[in-house]
C-alpha cells in the first residue's frame, strides 16, 4: 500500500512549549511541522498561545566535492510559514499513523490538533 506520508516523531521544545511533528513525505523528504510558542504560561493553569505554524523541509542532495571529486550528501532547508487550515489538513492526513508510533509524546499530536482547530490557537 502506498503511503503519502510516514510519521516519524513528536517533539516538545525547551523554549517553553513549542510543539512539532516530523514525517517523511511521498518523496522521502523529512518535514517538520512546528507550532512555535508565542506566550509562555505564567502559572500551571495558564494557556499557551502559539504563532503561525512553520513547515521545514530537509532536502538531501548529492554534490561532488570540488576538492576530492567524490560525492557527498548535503541538506538544504526549505522553511515556510503555513496557514492554520493547512496545518489542520496535514495533521488529519497524519492521524491514522499516530497509534503505530512508539512514543511517550503522542499527546503532542492531540495538542497540536486542538491548537490548530481553536480560534485563538491556544491550549
Amino acid at each position: 500500500m502506498f503511503r503519502r506520508f510516514k510519521l516519524k516523531a513528536f517533539d516538545v521544545y525547551r523554549d517553553g512549549g513549542s510543539l512539532s511533528v516530523s514525517y517523511h513525505d511521498s518523496k522521502g523528504v523529512l518535514n517538520v511541522l512546528m507550532f512555535p510558542i508565542r506566550r509562555l504560561p505564567y502559572d500551571e493553569g495558564s494557556t499557551r498561545l502559539y504563532m503561525e505554524p512553520n513547515l521545514t523541509k530537509y532536502i538531501k542532495k548529492t554534490v561532488i566535492s570540488p576538492l576530492t571529486g567524490k560525492p557527498r550528501i548535503e541538506t538544504d532547508l526549505d522553511e515556510s510559514q503555513i496557514s492554520w487550515n493547512q496545518a489542520k489538513r496535514l495533521l488529519s492526513k497524519l492521524r491514522p499513523q499516530v497509534r503505530k508510533i512508539d512514543s511517550n509524546y503522542k499527546w503532542v499530536f492531540d495538542e497540536m490538533c486542538i491548537i490548530a482547530s481553536s480560534d485563538n490557537h491556544e491550549i
